[in-house]
């Protein structure tokens, strides 16, 4: 087997494949279930307490081939604190916020920095279809935004890197057989 077609091969063993479809929310409203891919950063979504207190996107919905690890983190101003939920059964709740009015733009610092709430989660591989349910919102706010990622778990990068550079030792010794056959 060729260097190309090995690093295809681990590619499609360890990556994860991203299913599109359409959902409805737990509020009866049936939306276009957003893109999530795994690996591909934060993704926003927005929840609306007027209307539910489920994320008004619709369902992520994904399939991941191994074990990932779902980030979610409040954003903007600090005091929303998420209930997260796959297939509608709950994975636990964000962290508890400070809601001192504090801001940010980035999820990135929202994540980093306890005065936003934020949680993760680990996935195993399977379908997943996650929704977020507002349980604390900011004072004096009614709707807000929120950021959630999937990413592969630690320990299957880790496999990767390993396989990879097995692989990458492989073909130098193949090389220098080769070369000093000559």
């Amino acid at each position: 087997m060729n260097f190309s077609k090995s690093l295809v091969l681990i590619c499609t063993l360890f990556g994860s494949i991203v299913s599109i479809g359409s959902g409805q929310t737990s509020n009866g409203v049936i939306a276009a279930d957003p893109p999530l891919t795994i690996g591909g950063g934060w993704q926003q979504f927005n929840w609306h307490l007027s209307i539910s207190p489920t994320n008004s996107d619709g369902a992520f919905t994904f399939t991941a081939v191994s074990l990932v690890q779902l980030d979610v983190t409040d954003a903007h101003i600090d005091g929303d604190r998420f209930q997260v939920l796959d297939f509608g059964v709950s994975l636990g709740l964000t962290s508890v916020p400070t809601d001192d009015g504090s801001w940010t733009n980035t999820p990135d610092a929202a994540f980093a920095d306890p005065r936003w709430s934020s949680g993760t989660f680990l996935l195993e591989a399977g379908e997943h279809s996650i929704e977020l349910m507002t349980v604390q919102a900011a004072t004096g706010f009614t709707d807000g935004t929120g950021y959630l990622r999937v990413v592969p778990e630690p320990s299957t990068w880790a496999v990767v890197a390993a396989t990879f550079g097995g692989l990458l030792m492989m073909r130098k010794r193949t090389k220098k057989d080769g070369n000093s056959r000559s």
